[in-house]
């Protein structure tokens, strides 16, 4: 009885040594309890001996609490295995880890870039693909021939392809074809064609009987020619509906 009455005289200067060991007030928290009662458990069971039961419990108390508290405070564990690397344990903070992926959802700038400008730009009657008006660029390169007879022919040719496609729900499938929304809510759709060496973007202007084409070289990028042709469509908004006599 003498010296469980020791033990227990000592057991009441735990909270002292551990406000030494932690440098603050101590603090019953649920892993302070936990510990005690499991040296206390151990104890009982002669894990520990008699004349050493104080000094081991005060141990395992403090080393068992600084653990507790020490993961209250951080977020999760991270084990980063390297291809013939031992394993790196990484402590990510929660907060931390929080606040980068709301920097992740920064908008993104790019470069801006500039691209050569079109060859020719056509209105073309939807019904037999004669030319109504067009308009060459004046840096084009001497191997493009926009004279009016080729114009003509290009004009014909795409104007066919265009009115298969448009009987033809497979191929408005394609990567070719693309959906534009008018501000109305009129759609109408952008088909890319290859006309030998040249890129070719055509539309039907929305309820009319006009076509609206660019001719552009091969190394124009189609969706570049498809944004073009999006945005040309609506400055011809007030052609909506135009009807050819």
């Amino acid at each position: 009885m003498g010296s469980w009455s020791g033990e227990l005289i000592a057991l009441r200067s735990l909270p002292r040594l551990l406000q030494k060991a932690t440098h603050g007030p101590a603090r019953c928290t649920p892993g302070f309890c936990l510990a005690l009662r499991a040296c206390i458990l151990f104890s009982n069971c002669s894990l520990f001996p008699s004349t050493s039961f104080v000094v081991s419990l005060a141990i395992t108390c403090v080393m068992l609490y600084l653990i507790w508290e020490t993961f209250n405070l951080l977020g999760s564990v991270v084990l980063l295995h390297e291809p013939h690397a031992p394993s790196t344990i990484i402590m990510l903070h929660g907060k931390n880890i929080h606040h980068l992926l709301e920097l992740t959802l920064s908008p993104v700038q790019t470069v801006v870039a500039e691209h050569e400008p079109l060859f020719s730009s056509l209105l073309v009657s939807c019904t037999n693909g004669s030319i109504i008006s067009y308009a060459n660029s004046d840096t084009a390169p001497t191997t493009y021939n926009n004279s009016s007879n080729n114009l003509k022919m290009m004009a014909l040719l795409v104007r066919d392809k265009w009115n298969e496609d448009q009987q033809d729900p497979s191929a408005q499938a394609t990567h070719s074809c693309y959906q534009c929304e008018a501000e109305d809510g009129e759609v109408t759709r952008v088909y890319t064609y290859e006309l030998e060496d040249l890129h070719a973007c055509v539309a039907q202007i929305p309820r009319s009987d006009l076509l609206l084409l660019f001719i552009a070289s091969s190394d124009y990028p189609y969706g570049l020619l498809v944004k073009k042709m999006k945005a040309a469509l609506r400055a011809f908004s007030s052609m909506y509906g135009y009807k050819l006599d």
